[in-house]
C-alpha cells in the first residue's frame, strides 16, 4: 500500500495510486449476469443423489458467464454454477418437482473467477439458459460429401455428447456462417462447400448422431452438409411473400424461416418499462401454443445493474442495446418478448386470423398487429388490451374487459387514428380464447372478432400513403410506458403510480411494485397464441 501514495486530484486528503500502480476497490455490485443476457432461470435445490445436470467440470476462474459460454460451445441448452468452481451443463430445464426452486439469496457462494458474482451454494445451483436452440434443418440438406481437409474449415465445434445436424446448424448460424456440416462428434462451419463431383450417395452417411440417434452425422470420411441461408417455402407453392399462405400451430418456434425475435430496450416515444429478449422464461412453445410472459427483475439488478443485450436487433452500441443503472435512471424492471415476421412473411392482400388468449395483470399491455414495413408508426391492430381487472381512465372503462382494434396512424399524416373499443359485458378478454381476424382487398378492410365483422370508414384517410407498403405481423407483451395510460387512470381505485414524461417515471412505477405485482398471476399473465392462419386473396369474403 505504501506504493500508492499519490494524492487524489479531487481530494488531497485521499490517495489515488502511484507510479505505474493503482488502488483497486470492490464496487459491491451483486451478481452481474448481464453479459450472458437475461437467461437466469433461478436458484434450485439439488442433492448428492439427485444431480440436475450430468456434464460437469471444475473451473478455477468460474463465473456464470464463463460456464454458460462453455456449455453453449459444447452444444448444451442449460448451464449451472454451484459452490465456487462447479460448472454443469444439460439439455433439460430443471423440473421443480425434483429440484425445488428456492430464493436467489440461497445461491450466495462467491465465484472462483469473480468474488463480486455468485456461483450457487451448498447443494444449490444457479441455473441459466445458454440461448442455444435447435435450428430447423427441414429442406436445407445438400447431401453427403467426401470429407477433405479444407471442407468447411472456417470454424469447428467438438460436440462430444450433443452433436446433431440441428444443434450444429444453430452454432454455425449464430457464428455467421452459411453452411454447416456434421461428421461424428465434429461440427464444421464455413462459407464454401465442395463441388458436386464430391457428392456421394446418402447411404454413405450412416453414423447415428451421438446427440440424436434418429439422425445421422456423416460416416467414415463422409460429411453431411446443410445450407442455413436457403429460403424455405412452407406453402408448397412460391417463395414470394405475396403468395405465401400458411397455418402456424406452434409445434415448435420456427425462428429460422418464419419468426424473428425483437431484442431491444424501448426508447421514445413509448418508453415501455420492459426490455425485449428471447429468454425461454419469457417466450416458448408448449403443447401447441406460443407463450409470451413478462417477468419481474430483482431490485439489485434494476437499481445497480448493467444490461447488454446479446443479439440486439437495434443499432449496436446504442441505448436500445445497452444501459447501466444510475441514480433514478433505473433499468427496465420487466423482461418480456416480442416476435415479428419482417424478414420472412409480409402481408398485402388476404385474410389473417389469430386465435389467442390475452393476459391479465395491472399495467400489462398485449398487442397483435400488422406493422407497415415502410413506416412502422402505421399499424393495423387486430387486438390490444390492458390487463387491469378494474381500470377507469377519465371515467371510461379501460379494463381487461375492453378490447381495442383498428388503425394507428403516424401523426405526421395529421389524421386521427381509428380505433374501435369492444366491451365484454360478462367476461374479460383474458378469460378465454378468441379469434381476431383482419381482411384486406385493394378497396376495403374489415376486422372480425369471433366471426362478427366491423367495417371501418376509411373514406377520410390517405389510404394510398398509409398502405403504400406491405405489412409484417408483430406479437408481443409490454408493460406501462408513457403513451398507453392517461395520468388520471385508477386501477381498483389506486392512482396510476407514475406521471407520463416525468423524469422519474420508471422509478415511480418500480416503487409501486408491492401493489401491482400482486395482480400478476403465474398462469394468467401470459399471452397465449394457439393458431395463426393466413390466406392470400385479392377479395374479401
Amino acid at each position: 500500500d505504501n506504493m500508492c501514495a499519490t494524492p487524489c486530484s479531487g481530494s488531497s486528503q485521499q490517495l489515488c495510486g502511484g507510479n505505474n500502480v493503482i488502488d483497486v476497490y470492490s464496487t459491491g455490485m451483486e451478481w452481474k449476469t448481464d453479459a450472458i443476457g437475461n437467461y437466469y432461470l433461478g436458484c434450485f435445490e439439488e442433492s448428492q443423489s439427485n444431480r440436475m445436470f450430468s456434464n460437469s467440470r471444475s473451473l478455477s476462474k468460474n463465473t456464470p458467464e464463463l460456464c454458460s459460454t462453455i456449455c453453449y460451445k459444447l452444444g448444451y441448452t442449460y448451464s449451472g454454477v454451484t459452490y465456487i468452481e462447479g460448472c454443469f451443463c444439460g439439455n433439460q430445464p430443471p423440473a421443480e418437482s425434483l429440484f425445488p426452486k428456492v430464493e436467489d439469496k440461497q445461491c450466495n457462494t462467491k465465484c472462483a473467477g469473480d468474488t463480486n458474482q455468485y456461483c450457487g451454494g451448498g447443494w444449490r445451483m444457479g441455473v441459466f439458459s445458454t440461448g442455444l436452440y435447435d435450428f430447423s434443418i427441414e429442406g436445407r440438406y445438400l447431401g453427403c460429401f467426401v470429407m477433405q481437409e479444407n471442407i468447411l474449415s472456417n470454424f469447428k465445434f467438438e460436440l462430444i455428447d450433443t452433436n446433431s445436424p440441428s444443434k450444429c446448424s444453430t452454432l454455425c448460424n449464430n457464428a455467421g456462417y452459411q453452411f454447416s456440416g456434421v461428421i461424428g462428434i465434429n461440427c464444421l462451419c464455413g462459407r464454401q462447400i465442395p463441388g458436386r463431383d464430391q457428392r456421394v450417395g446418402d447411404t454413405d452417411c450412416d453414423t447415428p448422431c451421438i446427440g440424436d440417434s434418429s439422425n445421422t452425422c456423416g460416416g467414415e470420411d463422409r460429411i453431411q452438409i446443410y445450407d442455413l441461408m436457403k429460403v424455405i417455402d412452407h406453402s408448397g407453392t412460391s417463395n414470394s411473400h405475396e403468395s405465401n399462405n400458411f397455418v402456424e400451430t406452434f409445434d415448435s418456434l420456427n425462428v429460422e424461416s418464419r419468426w424473428t425475435h425483437d431484442i431491444y430496450i424501448p426508447q421514445e416515444p413509448d418508453y415501455e418499462f420492459v426490455f425485449y429478449n428471447n429468454s425461454e422464461q419469457n417466450i416458448h412453445v408448449k403443447n401447441g401454443e406460443l407463450f409470451i410472459k413478462p417477468t419481474i427483475q430483482s431490485d439489485s439488478f434494476v437499481r445497480r445493474g448493467c444490461l447488454t443485450l446479446k443479439g440486439c436487433t437495434k443499432e449496436e452500441g446504442s441505448t436500445e442495446c445497452s444501459r447501466n443503472a444510475s441514480s433514478f435512471n433505473i433499468l427496465p424492471p420487466i423482461v418480456s418478448a416480442k416476435l415479428n415476421t419482417k424478414n420472412n412473411f409480409l402481408f398485402q392482400y388476404g385474410k389473417l386470423e389469430v386465435e389467442a388468449k390475452l393476459p391479465i395483470g395491472d399495467w400489462i399491455v398485449s398487442e397483435i398487429a400488422l406493422i407497415s414495413k415502410s413506416n412502422e408508426k402505421n399499424k393495423l391492430i387486430l387486438a390490444t388490451s390492458f390487463g387491469n381487472t378494474n381500470l377507469k381512465c377519465n371515467g371510461e372503462d379501460e379494463s381487461a374487459a375492453v378490447l381495442k382494434y383498428g388503425l394507428k396512424i403516424d401523426e405526421t399524416y395529421h389524421v386521427d387514428s381509428k380505433m374501435i373499443k369492444l366491451s365484454s359485458q360478462r367476461n374479460r378478454w383474458s378469460d378465454d380464447y378468441h379469434t381476431f381476424e383482419f381482411s384486406r382487398s385493394p378497396d376495403n378492410i374489415v376486422f372480425r372478432i369471433d366471426g362478427e365483422s366491423n367495417q371501418l370508414d376509411t373514406s377520410d384517410l390517405p389510404m394510398n400513403l398509409i398502405f403504400d407498403s406491405e405489412f409484417y405481423l408483430s406479437i408481443g407483451v409490454s408493460v406501462g410506458g408513457m403513451l398507453n395510460f392517461r395520468d388520471d387512470c385508477l386501477s381498483n381505485g389506486h392512482l396510476k403510480p407514475w406521471k407520463n414524461f416525468d423524469t422519474k417515471v420508471m422509478l415511480n412505477f418500480w416503487k409501486d411494485k408491492n401493489y401491482w405485482s400482486t395482480t400478476w398471476d403465474n398462469e394468467l399473465s401470459i399471452l397465449r397464441i394457439k393458431k395463426i392462419k393466413f390466406t392470400s386473396s385479392d377479395s374479401i369474403n
